[in-house]
């Protein structure tokens, strides 16, 4: 089967993450977002019911980022920094030396995202924000919040 890969667009439903990442807290109709740093977690998928996923569970710079279904391996885990300004890492745990990086070092329409070696760069910051009426999280590119994480198919 094909692979597909986890690519940016400017689409509105993005990807959403698994509840478990996130704990909102409902004050009448505002929403309080509190990200778990400090421990491995899933990107789930909703609209494929697939979880983000290095492929191969590959430990270097250039591996390629797709959607599989959960398979308990290191590659489908996710370590999230904060970094100040509301900008997170979000790093690999088969990579620790990684994160994930928008490929091409400029976020567009349709660009792949891989893990790379950590380095600050713009394009390894993300957004992440809850959208009350999806009732999940969108992550937006630090570099160009008109574009967000999705995925381009629902099979692994």
């Amino acid at each position: 089967m094909k692979k597909k890969t986890v690519r940016l667009a400017s689409l509105v439903l993005a990807l959403l993450l698994m509840v478990s990442m996130f704990a909102p807290s409902a004050q009448a109709a505002n929403y309080t977002v509190s990200v778990k740093t400090g421990q491995y977690v899933t990107l789930r998928n909703e609209g494929a019911a697939k979880y983000m996923n290095v492929y191969g569970s590959q430990n270097r710079s250039g591996a390629n980022l797709d959607i599989y279904a959960w398979d308990g391996t290191s590659g489908e885990q996710f370590l999230i920094v904060h970094v100040g300004n509301g900008r997170y890492v979000i790093q690999p745990k088969c990579a620790p030396s990684c994160a994930v990086n928008i490929y091409g070092y400029a976020a567009g329409s349709n660009v792949n995202v891989c893990s790379w070696t950590k380095s600050g760069h713009v394009t390894q910051l993300w957004i992440i924000e809850y959208n009350p009426s999806l009732k999940g999280y969108i992550i937006r590119s630090a570099d160009n919040p008109t574009y967000v994480l999705t995925a381009t198919g629902p099979r692994n």
